[in-house]
């Protein structure tokens, strides 16, 4: 048993959006050839393109966001095992410590871009293998948005790395005048 859910009007006609009794709703889309292997249906408020036989780029790189968060955790935890051990021997301004400070800006950049794009790379290699991408088509994906924020907390780190390198030309220069 079907039921309407919504109609919604676009360039190619109208969008039909039907659920069954306790099953995955149905969307109809007039005028649009889907290939065999792709389905349309209702995710959150949006449609969601379903499309089955995914390469193995397209899975890696859907789930690439987590890969390359978890690699620069690990990364992270590298840079920060002989920094803190420095400091809580009471020496922050050993050699070395800015540059891993400085690191950590790197691989916080790393992860917040690049890791940020990967899923927007693999949905677009899916719209292209289905030829559902490029003008013409009915499917808009999002544009590719990166989160703003790991510039400010890099720059920070940056800034940190730096007055660590001055605390250790300091702390060299009050040692040799003892």
């Amino acid at each position: 048993m079907l039921f309407f859910v919504d109609t919604i009007d676009n360039r190619y006609g109208a969008l039909t959006v039907q659920a069954a009794a306790g099953g995955t709703p149905a969307v109809d889309l007039p005028n649009v050839r889907l290939p065999e292997i792709a389905q349309v249906r209702p995710a959150g408020g949006e449609l969601e393109l379903v499309a089955w036989d995914s390469t193995v780029p397209e899975q890696l790189l859907a789930r690439g966001d987590i890969a390359v968060l978890g690699m620069c955790l690990c990364i992270g935890a590298l840079l920060m095992r002989p920094l803190l051990l420095s400091v809580a021997e009471g020496r922050p301004f050993r050699k070395g410590n800015p540059a891993r400070i400085a690191g950590l800006a790197g691989v916080v950049l790393f992860a917040g871009i690049v890791g940020g794009a990967l899923p927007h790379v693999a949905a677009l290699m899916v719209h292209t293998r289905l030829n559902l991408a490029g003008p013409g088509s009915p499917f808009v994906t999002h544009d590719l948005s990166i989160s703003l924020t790991p510039i400010p907390v890099a720059l920070l780190l940056l800034v940190l790395a730096e007055s660590f390198r001055r605390g250790g030309e300091l702390a060299d220069d009050v040692e040799g005048m003892v």
